[in-house]
């Protein structure tokens, strides 16, 4: 048998499953959702161990991770559609099939059905993952095509033979498998129905509208409405792009029209900005918006000072040439103007060759997919 704690009578003994998974053992435990079998992810040994438990394997096996910085040291670069979603979701009782990597060898693959990411809200796990330096490979503690228990009273006791690790704690805290998602391709869609059902829905609904990006300066007349219209205008109608740039200002006054002499500069390189109307920069804009571009250090730290939940998502429009900061020419001549409207140009091009980059054009429409499952 096993060694098997119990919980309610001691707490888990981290370093003895440490050890275990160290030694490509297994171990049921309770993740928040339901009983998991767990064992050392990426490695050839384990993933044979649990095909041998859970029999025929017809889905794909979760990685769980312990964060979502471990996430994305694992995964590299993920473009921002998913991105966004994966931030709204994760940590969280919902398991997210995503493409693999390119590193991910094609032996731990499962046919097509891509990869299942998991970041549990369980402590336990949490903590025992960050303990480890690993994620895991998870399914749920049944045969295939069994129901995966909740409680540990409903785990098969053979199974529980096998494992070289039990941890009872009960109950789990969600009481049912995870709501799975497909987000490898168009369209996005619910794989299995569970926990945070809504906000999943509404999750997937919200990543079909527009990737919103706005430019921010201050009186939002100058640089910011012609920084808006060359990117609007390089990466093409809203329609066709899937992208929308609107701009706002730190201390705007609603309703202002661009400067002339910028709206005169922006007309000699075919961008119209005549219908632009400056409006100051709200919580409401920054919740609705997926990429924010300063024009200054100075903004950033003003609005991160008033909206600190939008540090992840704010950028320096010049970052990409190696300026801080776009210099404001207001009340100045039309070489100042026309100094700065440069420099915003020249910073506006590789910024449109980041976007396309990431938020590739397949994401941005729907297409037909075949259906698949997650099995954790």
């Amino acid at each position: 048998m096993p060694d098997l704690e119990h919980s309610r009578t001691k707490p888990i003994d981290y370093s003895k499953i440490i050890d275990i998974l160290n030694s490509n053992g297994t171990a049921i435990i309770p993740v928040d959702t339901v009983y998991g079998l767990i064992t050392k992810a990426f490695n050839s040994e384990t993933l044979n161990k649990l095909d041998k438990i859970k029999g025929a394997r017809n889905l794909p096996y979760s990685v769980i991770f312990d964060s979502q910085n471990s996430f994305y040291e694992w995964c590299g670069e993920i473009d921002w559609i998913r991105k966004r979603i994966i931030d709204s979701l994760l940590p969280g009782p919902v398991t997210i099939v995503l493409p693999e990597p390119e590193h991910v060898k094609d032996k731990f693959r499962y046919h097509s059905t891509g990869l299942g990411i998991r970041i549990t809200t369980d402590p336990l796990v949490k903590e025992l993952l960050a303990q480890l330096g690993s994620p895991v490979w998870a399914t749920s503690v049944n045969r295939s095509g069994k129901l995966a228990p909740s409680d540990f009273s409903d785990i098969d006791e053979s199974i529980i033979r096998e494992a070289d690790f039990v941890h009872d704690t009960g109950k789990t805290m969600y009481g049912i498998a995870s709501t799975s998602i497909d987000i490898r391709h168009r369209p996005f869609k619910v794989l299995r129905e569970g926990p945070w059902l809504e906000k999943v829905k509404s999750t997937l609904e919200q990543s079909k509208k527009p990737f919103n990006i706005i430019v921010v300066c201050t009186g939002n007349i100058c640089r910011s409405p012609i920084a808006a219209g060359i990117l609007q205008h390089e990466l093409g109608p809203v329609g066709n792009s899937g992208i929308e740039v609107n701009s706002a200002g730190t201390n705007a006054v609603d309703g202002y029209a661009a400067t002339d002499k910028m709206v005169r500069i922006a007309e000699d390189w075919g961008v119209d900005i005549t219908s632009h109307k400056a409006r100051q920069i709200t919580g409401d804009i920054i919740n609705n918006t997926d990429l924010i571009l300063t024009v200054t250090p100075k903004h950033t730290n003003l609005i991160i000072n008033d909206y600190p939940a939008s540090q992840s998502k704010i950028r320096l429009f010049g970052e990409m040439i190696n300026r801080k900061s776009i210099p404001d020419p207001f009340q100045l001549g039309f070489s100042e103007y026309k100094s700065s409207a440069e420099l915003i140009r020249a910073a506006a091009y590789p910024w449109v060759e980041e976007i396309n980059r990431n938020l590739p054009v397949n994401l941005r429409s729907a297409t037909r997919t075949e259906t698949t499952g997650i099995s954790t």
